[in-house]
């Protein structure tokens, strides 16, 4: 089986201390995470299997198209608590 490395983006490196941009980035998902009602479900399938992806740019639209269902489900789950109120 031939592996074949897409992209050359470099993790952040784990330090005792955080870096500044390790900090941003932290900020803008617990603020994305607080703009979806502190709901933590990504609507990423919790799938005991790996998922692979022939391209980042597909993994990321798979990414978005569930992290989209999931927003969707929270707004209608929220509109109909205002409805039965």
């Amino acid at each position: 089986m031939n592996t074949r490395t897409v992209g050359k983006r470099m993790e952040p490196v784990v330090t005792a201390t955080p870096c500044g941009e390790n900090l941003r980035r932290a900020g803008v998902v617990m603020k994305t995470l607080a703009a979806l009602g502190g709901a933590m479900d990504s609507g990423i399938p919790k799938q005991a299997k790996i998922m692979r992806f022939k391209t980042h740019e597909q993994m990321n639209r798979f990414d978005e198209e569930c992290l989209a269902r999931a927003m969707a489900a929270r707004a209608v789950a929220r509109r109909e608590e205002v409805a039965n109120d």
